[in-house]
């Protein structure tokens, strides 16, 4: 089956998107979100599954931090969305800051974010509301 959301984050965020994760549900409760990547075997696979899992989603939504741009993982779902959003010529890349860093890459930096720097649980939460909404309009334009 395919995914409205692929969440893409560093884990040392975890618990912040957990939070993100519930806010989301609770706004958007059909919604089929990918984020729990813990039950796949690091490895061989592990590369397949993921890029598997991007390319059936419809929204790639990264949360971003120095964790995220500092983690190969992070990196390679970014640069499966990046290829998916290639291929296609439609836009699912959404970008998240969840805690700033001097300098974002400039690939990252080219997708406009919406700010919840620094870690801010209220904000993150009210962004969910903002992306649940994706969902509601893809299902009205739904044929």
């Amino acid at each position: 089956g395919a995914y409205d959301f692929f969440i893409s984050y560093a884990h040392r965020q975890e618990r912040e998107v957990a939070e993100f994760v519930r806010a989301l549900q609770q706004c958007a409760p059909s919604a089929r979100v990918f984020h729990d990547r813990k039950s796949i075997p690091v490895g061989g696979q592990w590369l397949r599954i993921i890029s598997d899992a991007v390319n059936r989603t419809r929204h790639f939504i990264a949360i971003l931090s120095p964790d995220y741009t500092a983690s190969p993982v992070c990196w390679d779902e970014f640069q499966c969305a990046k290829l998916k959003e290639y291929s296609t010529r439609q836009s699912m890349i959404r970008t998240l800051r969840l805690y700033s860093e001097r300098e974002l890459p400039p690939i990252i930096g080219i997708y406009s974010y919406i700010d919840c720097a620094e870690g801010d649980l209220d904000r993150l939460r009210q962004s969910a509301t903002h992306v649940g909404s994706l969902a509601r309009d893809d299902e009205s334009a739904a044929p």
